[in-house]
């Protein structure tokens, strides 16, 4: 999920480890940059995930803000990328993980800088909006303080529309 979506975004496979596990793969955040799209430099940050029994909450918000605070350079706009399966519904895990993240990592309406990327987008049998029209009230009132939500294919190589059309997106809409 998010390290192949890290991956895509980079334009290359590996740089992030991405791999199936019963446990999490990544354990702390670690940065590559893409490759410059419209004359600017994109740094794409990859995070532990929730949920592993083996890493509290409290400690995956921790090395969140170790990886922006040293990671990112100083007076980079961030624009967080929710992650999220279209192969699985949105759920109550889902929802803290973004409510945490906005309450002890970025602040206050941080999540009108951040974008919801969609993975599977080739599951899709119509459009990622067609998609959407059955969205629970929750979920639709969580995409509308969001930024932007888009859909990636993380199959596809090679420099994709999709991955354009997401660092656009997070772009016009980062802190």
């Amino acid at each position: 999920g998010k390290s192949s979506t890290a991956n895509s975004l980079v334009g290359a496979q590996g740089l992030f480890e991405a791999r199936r596990s019963a446990a999490a793969v990544t354990a702390a955040c670690h940065a590559e940059e893409a490759p410059r799209l419209g004359g600017r430099r994109v740094l794409v940050l990859d995070t532990p995930g929730f949920g592993d029994a083996a890493q509290a909450p409290a400690e995956v918000y921790a090395e969140i803000r170790r990886g922006v605070a040293e990671l990112a350079p100083e007076g980079a706009v961030v624009s967080p990328l929710f992650v999220f399966s279209l192969q699985g519904r949105v759920g109550e895990d889902d929802f803290a993980v973004v409510q945490g993240c906005e309450e002890h990592v970025f602040g206050a309406d941080s999540l009108k800088a951040a974008v919801v990327v969609w993975t599977h987008a080739d599951a899709l049998d119509g459009g990622l909006e067609e998609y959407l029209l059955d969205a629970g009230d929750r979920l639709r009132e969580l995409l509308g303080r969001c930024g932007g939500s888009l859909a990636i294919d993380n199959r596809q190589r090679g420099p994709s529309p999709q991955v354009e059309a997401i660092v656009r997106r997070a772009e016009s809409v980062a802190f």
